[in-house]
């Protein structure tokens, strides 16, 4: 593969586009009519463009050639990217939807949970290969938390809700009521819930905006140093 090709200048542009595209999905900014269940939905903040944006750079980096489980792991990646980008043109319109299909939508978010952590493990990768020592860790920072706060209580929490739609009947299922003392500790729990499904969030952001500003400064150094060599001739 061409020098040029595997620069990690090339990354840059991907990573911000990471950056951005993660911004939209997180700041969410709609509205909707809906008329007997069904209507239409405008997202101001679109999550089709950021699906698009994401999945682009998924494929971008994809490109580079590391070692080890890199390969598998991006095409992990994009694949379930451009799922996402698919299922992200369903939320223009409110219809109702044939049960296989709101099924396997339900299955697209902890899908893109599992991608987030594998792509985590890619860029750890990539750092590494491309002497990025800053990003390294951070992504593995990154990593774990995704693991730690999104997929281990995501996978959890659908084991117990798949148990309970299938274990107890309609007529007998659980409902909590909080009362007095428990809205309280019900609003602090929720609260300490948001804060702490905002930290992946934010070290993702960190770990990509670093990572684009160090291969930034790499790629120069590299520049300078073939200057230098040329000039030394």
């Amino acid at each position: 593969m061409a020098e040029a090709e595997q620069s990690i200048l090339r990354s840059v542009r991907p990573l911000r586009m990471i950056f951005f595209g993660t911004l939209l999905l997180v700041i969410d900014v709609y509205v909707s009519w809906t008329v007997n269940r069904q209507g239409i939905r405008i997202d101001f903040l679109n999550d089709t463009a950021a699906w698009v944006l994401l999945a682009f750079a998924a494929c971008s980096l994809a490109r580079f050639a590391v070692d080890g489980t890199f390969g598998a792991r991006m095409a992990v990646v994009k694949i379930v990217a451009i799922i996402a980008l698919i299922d992200s043109t369903f939320e223009f319109f409110i219809i109702p939807l044939p049960w296989p299909i709101e099924l396997a939508r339900h299955l697209v978010s902890p899908a893109a949970v599992v991608a987030a952590v594998l792509f985590c493990t890619a860029m750890r990768q990539l750092s590494a290969a491309r002497a990025l020592v800053r990003s390294e860790p951070r992504w593995r920072v990154t990593g774990a938390l995704f693991l730690l706060l999104y997929l281990i209580p995501d996978a959890v929490a659908f084991a117990v809700i798949w148990i309970s739609w299938f274990s107890v009947d309609e007529g007998r299922r659980v409902r909590i009521q909080a009362e007095g003392m428990g809205v309280l500790i019900g609003v602090a729990a929720i609260i300490v819930l948001i804060a702490l499904a905002l930290v992946p969030l934010v070290w993702f952001l960190i770990s990509t905006h670093g990572m684009a500003r160090e291969a930034l400064e790499v790629a120069r150094l590299e520049v300078r140093a073939r200057a230098a060599e040329a000039g030394s001739i």
